[in-house]
């Protein structure tokens, strides 16, 4: 796919309640004049990514602060053959080294791209880049509170003929049911001690 030809950000007007930037009151994730800038790629049917177009500018934390909201203006690339743009963005402070550099960012959303048309992303901080998430579920047999249900048992499938290496396979196809939703718990943003890939900081 082509990549969009442009990323253009501005910090939205309105007041974001929702927002996870911390609306009002600063986080060390947007505090003072920390920089943080974009990068997007284009996908197409069959989600194959485009090369990054970066932000030649960024927005500080005390703007974000104010407002609750960055809005990333994406214009689609002039062959319209994007189906979606991949959002991307740096740690709080940007790049360590060189600008332009892809491993000083890290994956926060997708939006569906409208031909060579302009379309915007807000980012709400819903997703801290370079973050993990945790799953706390209840696996005790006596609570009853997950289990396993298949879908087809253990069977023989027969591959391709010609392959004298791996002529068939032995295969189950079976899936999670949660039974009670409020035994298991999702925690989302978990930022560990002395990550490689820091949010707070810059990144090489």
């Amino acid at each position: 796919p082509t990549p969009p030809t442009g990323v253009v950000m501005t910090v939205s007007g309105a007041a974001y309640s929702g927002s996870n930037w911390g609306v009002g009151a600063g986080t060390p994730y947007a505090s003072g004049s920390t920089k943080y800038y974009y990068a997007v790629a284009s996908t197409d049917v069959n989600m194959n990514e485009s090369n990054l177009t970066y932000s030649s500018s960024y927005v500080v934390g005390s703007s974000v602060t104010t407002s609750g909201a960055v809005s990333v203006a994406i214009a689609g690339p002039a062959a319209a053959d994007a189906t979606n743009f991949r959002v991307f963005r740096s740690g709080a402070g940007g790049y360590l080294n060189a600008s332009g550099s892809p491993t000083a960012f890290r994956y926060i959303g997708q939006i569906a791209a409208s031909g060579s048309g302009t379309v915007t992303f807000v980012d709400y901080n819903y997703l801290i880049p370079g973050s993990e998430s945790i799953y706390l579920l209840d696996l005790r047999d006596e609570d009853g509170a997950m289990d396993w249900r298949y879908l087809l048992p253990l069977t023989r499938i027969n591959l391709f003929a010609a392959n004298l290496y791996m002529p068939w396979c032995v295969a189950a196809i079976g899936a999670l049911r949660n039974r009670i939703p409020k035994f298991h718990a999702y925690i989302k943003n978990i930022v560990v001690d002395n990550p490689q890939w820091n949010p707070l900081g810059a990144n090489a």
